[in-house]
């Protein structure tokens, strides 16, 4: 240690630090320990912790690359202190260096483990399996392995290239007779074929890597002749059948019996194997020939019902083999095709005199609607390709034609009429049924509808509303949002709309006869114009309330308050002033700023305050009022009110 050690009682300069730490470096060939700087340095680690505070920080103020040699270095330190081979994340979390540092000289961390030597020799693995095996008297598993001794997945890897291997130069694995022996004894335990997994968590021995003598489960059952004969499965699939309503399912079988997925997969491959074998399902051929000789009988494609009516075959029969009712009759080649479907439906309205509709199919044609579904996207594009479809003039004059003989609600309603075409197809020729009225011109003129508006109010004596436009005009009051926003404003563009005066007039005179509460239940009264009159004439309800000025005024408030506090000798809560008294909330708001501050203004005012003190304080409130009684009345009211809120009575 030369005269500039920190032994002395000066500080070494950063920049002496650093000097004397890259020609450690070069001399050790690595970036330098801490325990290294004891043998070759100036300094001690102690100096350069003080001035860097971390290891790292000194590496990278020295601008050190960390080599190939750090870390290998790095690596068996570690490896040193936690007495067994380390994890990447262990190096990251044990090391200054990080894991880029490692990936810039190596392909993966197994080759760092591998430079640095710090694998345990096969000896050692060999010896740790035969002493956990010794000691827990089974054959160990990799968990096991891991957990009970020192040593990683990665350690038996590189040495045996798999745990079976390792197990095998152990002396530890079971031959194909022991194996096979044990499947035997579980399928008898259990009275079935076992599972892989029932194998591996009770037979003897290491399941898992017994079997890496088979190719597959399959094949060790079949070793050990743990599956049932197939007379065996066909006969509880039969009698399943005939406890079943319809077709057995798997979990029919599973559930009834002590048979597995595994057991009829093993001799017929698949449940419709099965089935077809137990003679319960019907091969396909002869389901696709029982759909075509109920076609020919019966003149048209037949339907899942008719299927099971006229056959001795169940429809789920068919949905074995087929994804679906519709892929059985297509590959039973029963399904007319375009142009049968086109020809068919030409001569139909020939025969008719008219376009048919879906149900003349279903009545009078040899295929029904759900068969063209097939072959089109929808039935105008049927009527469309067999050339019948209606133009917009015949379109045009049958709506024309509705209006004049049934009025304007025979447009809306032609079910209820001799309609010659539904309104989709309307809708295909025009777009929307809405862009077809308009192409009939059979829907009101803005002027019309002002006339009619106009008439009603003569008959009413007054505005009418929009539900009685609908049950005595002409047509419907939503033809009026053609032209205008709302209904009022229809009202208003034909001049019937109710004045300001008007309005304010009927407030006045709802409030007279039955009182404030009479302003807000107007529904049930006799009343001349719904709300939105007022909304649309005032902008809102309390705006049209004030205008009339029948809103109460502070001191119909306070009276009313102070009735109620006369009425129950106590200070009144929210709850009991919104209950019981005929005033709004927002009516108080309109004053005070609260319900509560409304009952303090109103205490304030009343002659009863100090029996109601009396009645609703305690004794240590009383003292609290009693030392407010020095202030003015208000004050001491107000402190009553404050007592009484922070009582929570």
């Amino acid at each position: 240690m030369n005269d500039d050690s920190t032994d002395l009682g000066t500080r070494v300069s950063r920049e002496k630090l650093l000097e004397e730490f890259k020609r450690i470096a070069d001399e050790v060939g690595h970036i330098p320990r801490p325990y290294e700087l004891r043998d070759t340095g100036q300094y001690t680690a102690d100096d350069y912790f003080a001035e860097f505070g971390e290891w790292a920080d000194v590496v990278e103020a020295a601008e050190l690359k960390p080599q190939r040699a750090d870390i290998i270095v790095e690596t068996r330190r570690i490896q040193r202190k936690l007495d067994r081979t380390p994890t990447a994340s262990q190096f990251d979390e044990y090391s200054y260096l990080e894991r880029d540092d490692y990936k810039r000289h190596f392909d993966s961390w197994r080759d760092v483990l591998t430079a640095a030597e710090v694998f345990p020799s096969e000896e050692e693995i060999i010896q740790a399996i035969r002493d956990l095996e010794q000691e827990t008297g089974d054959i160990p598993n990799t968990s096991e392995f891991a957990d009970e001794t020192a040593y990683r997945r990665v350690d038996y890897l590189y040495h045996f290239d798999s745990w079976t291997n390792a197990l095998t130069e152990a002396g530890l694995t079971k031959d194909t007779d022991e194996v096979v022996a044990e499947i035997s004894q579980l399928r008898d335990n259990l009275g079935r074929t076992p599972t892989q997994t029932e194998f591996e968590e009770q037979a003897e021995g290491h399941g898992r890597s017994s079997l890496k003598l088979f190719k597959s489960w399959t094949a060790a059952l079949e070793a050990a002749d743990a599956f049932p004969h197939r007379e065996e499965v066909l006969d509880a699939i039969r009698g399943v059948a005939r406890d079943t309503d319809g077709l057995p399912s798997p979990t029919d079988l599973l559930s009834q019996t002590a048979l597995r997925r595994l057991d009829y997969r093993h001799h017929f491959g698949s449940w419709e194997q099965a089935l077809e074998a137990a003679d319960i399902l019907p091969a396909k051929a002869e389901l696709i020939e029982e759909i075509c000789r109920l076609a020919e009988d019966s003149g048209r494609v037949s339907t899942q019902s008719e299927f099971e009516e006229n056959t001795e075959f169940h429809s789920q029969a068919v949905l074995r083999h087929f994804e679906s009712w519709e892929q059985a009759l297509e590959a039973a080649e029963v399904l007319p095709d375009k142009p049968d479907i086109l020809t068919e439906v030409e001569e139909l309205a020939e025969d008719l005199g008219r376009v048919p509709t879906e149900d003349d199919i279903e009545d009078h044609a040899s295929f029904r609607p759900r068969d063209w579904c097939q072959r089109f996207d929808s039935w105008e594009e049927v009527i469309e390709e067999a050339g019948i479809f209606p133009s917009k003039t015949k379109l045009v004059a049958e709506l024309r034609r509705l209006k004049d003989n049934w009025g304007y609600e025979g447009l809306f309603d032609p079910t209820t009429h001799a309609t010659r075409y539904p309104r989709s197809f309307y809708e295909h020729q025009f777009g929307s049924w809405e862009e077809a009225l308009d192409a009939a011109a059979v829907l009101p003129s803005e002027r019309e509808v002002v006339t009619e508006v106009k008439r009603l109010t003569e008959d009413y004596n007054r505005a009418p509303l929009s539900m009685e436009f609908d049950e005595r005009a002409n047509f419907h009051s939503r033809d009026c949002l053609r032209y205008f926003d709302s209904w009022e404003a229809a009202l208003d563009e034909a001049g019937v709309f109710p004045t300001r005066a008007e309005l304010v007039a009927e407030l006045r005179r709802i409030e007279e006869e039955q009182g404030y509460e009479g302003l807000f239940s107007y529904l049930s009264t006799e009343t001349r114009f719904p709300r939105s009159f007022y909304h649309y004439q005032f902008g809102s309800w309390d705006e049209a309330l004030e205008a009339a000025e029948v809103l109460p005024s502070e001191q119909e408030l306070l009276n009313e308050l102070g009735r109620l506090i006369q009425t129950e000798s106590t200070a009144p809560t929210r709850e009991a002033v919104l209950s019981q008294t005929c005033f709004r909330q927002q009516d108080y708001v309109r004053y005070f700023n609260s319900i509560n501050q409304a009952i303090s203004e109103a205490l304030r005012n009343s002659n009863s305050i100090d029996a109601i003190a009396d009645d609703i304080l305690t004794a240590d409130q009383r003292q609290r009022l009693q030392d407010a009684s020095r202030r003015d009345r208000r004050d001491r009211l107000v402190q009553i009110v404050r007592i009484r809120e922070c009582s929570g009575l």
